[in-house]
């Protein structure tokens, strides 16, 4: 059902890759990979199961830089979409791979976190790309780039359009109401709650949007749904265990039955449409 390659991680960093596998996989992709520093691939191999780990040269510091694509071009060559970002830090060298790493990513593929960082200083990053790809920012990355693009920040939807009206793909603006925007419509997402402002969820959401990419989605199909579907997960979990001990894990428990749901609902709606007269 689609292979994933998740690139990310640095020291310390570990989690967000794990989480991002792991909701990839609850969200039905068939294999997903996790492209990490060498240095920390040991750590992966341990923290996972079902997911696979290429091991990057790093230069023994776990961090990515240009010498880390060895390796890596070749593999996007073999998956169906790529999710960028996940714990992958602020190191400069790390900006300097993204740099020769950006014009490569050809398919399908998420950018969030870190690398929504190091895209805001690659401002060509962001403006010379493809409609394939889906950004997932939260308020304060997404100020980042709005400060790259010398667009104002003021409303969320009106804002997140003139984002979309200059950047090719689809734009996820996270926070309570995630706004979903791409060249054919915006969305305001109804499900979540307050306890998915918890650090792992967003790397969640990324791993499930990349599912949904590399089965097929289109990118703002995916995003549209991988948001609802996100955000019903967390609510099933809040309201299991509470929204205070929610954490991001939660949420990939929850998701299974959140899709479950979401299916049950589309057939209902379906046996009703045949019948009516």
């Amino acid at each position: 059902m689609g292979r994933v390659l998740i690139i990310g991680g640095s020291a310390g960093l570990t989690g967000a890759v794990v989480l991002a596998a792991e909701a990839a996989l609850r969200a039905g992709a068939g294999l997903v990979t996790c492209a990490v520093p060498a240095a920390l691939s040991t750590i992966l191999e341990i923290k996972t199961t079902e997911a696979m780990t290429l091991p990057l040269a790093d230069g023994g510091d776990g961090i990515l830089s240009p010498v880390s694509l060895h390796g890596l071009v070749e593999r996007l060559e073999t998956v169906d979409a790529v999710v960028l970002g996940p714990g992958l830090g602020r190191a400069a060298k790390t900006t300097a791979f993204l740099r020769a790493l950006f014009p490569r990513l050809l398919g399908p593929t998420v950018i969030d976190a870190d690398a929504l960082w190091h895209a805001a200083e690659l401002r060509d990053a962001l403006t010379s790309g493809h409609a394939r790809r889906v950004f997932t920012p939260h308020g304060g990355e997404f100020a980042r780039l709005l400060d790259a693009l010398d667009l104002p920040n003021r409303d969320r939807q009106e804002t997140a359009q003139r984002f979309c009206d200059r950047v090719p793909g689809t734009l996820a603006l996270k926070g309570p109401g995630t706004v979903v925007c791409d060249a054919d419509q915006l969305t305001v997402n109804p499900t979540g709650n307050p306890g998915m402002a918890t650090g792992g969820t967003g790397d969640v959401l990324a791993g499930i949007i990349g599912a949904f990419l590399a089965r097929g989605d289109r990118s703002g199909d995916a995003a549209r749904r991988g948001v609802y579907l996100h955000g019903a997960a967390g609510d099933l979990a809040a309201a299991a265990i509470g929204e205070e001990s929610l954490i991001a894990s939660d949420v990939t428990d929850a998701l299974p039955s959140a899709i479950l749901g979401f299916q049950e609902s589309l057939a209902l709606r379906e046996n009703d449409r045949e019948r009516r007269p």
